[in-house]
């Protein structure tokens, strides 16, 4: 537990502390013109009416009684324009949206998420069984990590953490509680239409390794799996946004061990196994208030995890155990229902959440002389339904909270949770409110 402190400490440091610095500029840009040409106004030359600016300017008059000078050799003129007016070239300003998003589709908040990502599954010493963690799973006892999760299909500029508190996940025969805390960051690139993701999850969770008699230590401090997101706008008009890409999530949590009552381990299972995970995403905002997204993404385990087993003579390799394929759909809408550009609070949206979580293939299982282990179950099956808030701060700070709960399927994987996520916007995705 105070490993898990001192992380929570640091990444509240890392995040906060530029956050923070960054949210006391306060700067309304709410009555900024957009950028135009014009013909500026000049010393010699009244200001035209807007009504007037396209027309061409009035020939001077010119008076008898003086003359003007002449410039040596230069061609005399009957009639010559004094000053001709000049056009300003088009300044933008760099933290404005590129041509990636509207104003709209800039200012739509992230998801909030919903999934645990793991449950159940059984193991076996020498005939006999007993619940434990699902060993094949992604992200182990710290949970899998999806798309859907405090992300928009707008690719974004920002530096995020999220926290998840579930309860009474059964990644144990009692069920436990997970603290989890997911810090990262998107940066984007090709003017604004390409972004690449990190996540790096750590949770206070039960412990990877345990006893056969099913105890285990709780409130540990774990780390998941390193996830990686690629995305591509694909589509874009005033309304409409459509994005592609694909994510990976790499082995970075502790291996599955289960032992004797004498210390003895019975059973390994190594964590090997990278994730493929393509999706598409789309979000729609036919005005300023309304948006709407939606997100589908497969989960597809391309290697396996191998399991050793020992049986009294030394640990033997009984094969790879093979994660199940996933698919994940997730339909969200919120609306504006506060907007101010110009105060410490610019906006505040509800929002509404629905996702469905699937498997698409039989669960695995290896075992060597009647000790081994499963996958889980052959089919899981989850709806679950998140509502939360939304609130934009000080043209570039973001920040979540929502309620997530079961709605059907028999595979609950918790009893409910609750989340907050904090996202602090830069570089294009910063001074969102300065296009409007």
């Amino acid at each position: 537990m105070p490993r898990a402190l001192a992380a929570v400490l640091i990444t509240t440091l890392v995040v906060g502390v530029p956050t923070s610095t960054f949210a006391q500029r306060r700067r309304c840009r709410a009555n900024r013109p957009a950028p135009q040409r014009y013909c500026p106004p000049t010393e010699h030359r009244p200001v035209q009416p807007e009504s007037d600016r396209d027309q061409p300017a009035p020939a001077p008059s010119i008076d008898d009684s003086q003359q003007a000078p002449q410039q040596p050799d230069a061609p005399s003129n009957d009639f010559q324009q004094v000053n001709p007016p000049q056009q300003a070239q088009p300044t933008f300003n760099s933290s404005q949206p590129t041509t990636a998003a509207s104003s709209a589709q800039s200012l739509a908040p992230n998801s909030i998420g919903d999934f645990f990502g793991t449950g159940q599954s059984q193991f076996t010493i020498l005939g006999s069984p007993f619940t434990g963690p699902n060993a094949a799973a992604s992200g182990g006892n710290v949970g899998r990590q999806k798309l859907g999760e405090n992300v928009s299909p707008i690719p974004r500029d920002r530096v995020f953490v999220n926290y998840s508190f579930f309860n009474n996940v059964p990644i144990t025969a009692t069920g436990t509680n997970v603290n989890r805390f997911t810090p990262g960051f998107e940066k984007t690139f090709q003017d604004g239409n390409m972004s690449i993701e990190f996540r790096a999850p750590f949770a206070s969770t039960a412990d990877s390794t345990f006893f056969a008699n099913g105890n285990v230590q709780q409130d540990q401090f774990e780390w998941g799996d390193l996830t990686m997101f690629l995305k591509a706008l694909l589509y874009n008009n005033d309304e409409i946004a459509l994005s592609g890409g694909v994510g990976f999530s790499f082995p970075t949590h502790d291996p599955f061990v289960v032992l004797d009552s004498g210390g003895l381990a019975l059973i390994k299972v190594d964590n090997n196994a990278i994730h493929a995970m393509p999706f598409l995403a789309a979000l729609w905002t036919p005005n300023d208030q309304l948006f709407v997204q939606t997100y589908a993404q497969f989960d597809t385990d391309l290697n396996g995890n191998t399991v050793y087993v020992d049986n009294g003579g030394g640990p033997f390799n009984a094969g790879r155990i093979q994660d199940q394929t996933y698919g994940f759909f997730s339909l969200i809408a919120g609306y504006w229902v506060y907007q101010n550009p110009c105060g410490r609070i610019q906006g505040i949206a509800p929002v509404v959440e629905v996702h469905f979580n699937r498997s698409l293939s039989n669960a695995d299982a290896v075992s060597q002389g009647g000790t081994g282990v499963s996958g889980g179950d052959d089919t899981l099956s989850v709806t679950n339904a998140t509502v939360g808030v939304n609130v934009f701060l000080h043209d570039n700070l973001q920040m979540q909270a929502g309620y997530g709960f079961p709605l059907a399927g028999a595979d609950d994987q918790f009893d409910g949770e609750f989340r907050i996520s904090l996202n602090w916007l830069f570089g294009k995705s910063g001074n969102l409110y300065s296009n409007r």
